[in-house]
């Protein structure tokens, strides 16, 4: 499997933890986004329900984001310190 669909699916992994774990910090770039972004708009809170839909589905694709591309960089970072490592040897 390649590192970008590992990446994609363990921003899935910690997405769906964040929504139904008990834990808070699986969801904070979402969080993020809604409280800075969103949320002073007031459109979550009083907007139409299409609205309020597309905004959660927004915020689950910049949660799934945020994760996956944080979990690539530890990939290339992992990758990279193997090479040196073995070039060094």
């Amino acid at each position: 499997m390649s590192k970008g669909f590992l990446s994609a699916l363990a921003g899935v992994a910690l997405t769906l933890l964040g929504w139904y774990g008990p834990w808070t910090w699986p969801a904070l770039p979402g969080i993020f986004v809604l409280d800075a972004l969103i949320e002073p708009t007031g459109l979550f809170s009083d907007g139409p329900y299409l609205v309020r839909a597309a905004i959660l589905v927004l915020l689950i694709a910049v949660n799934i984001a945020a994760w996956g591309v944080l979990v690539r960089l530890v990939l290339w970072v992992l990758h990279v310190s193997h090479r040196a490592r073995a070039r060094s040897l």
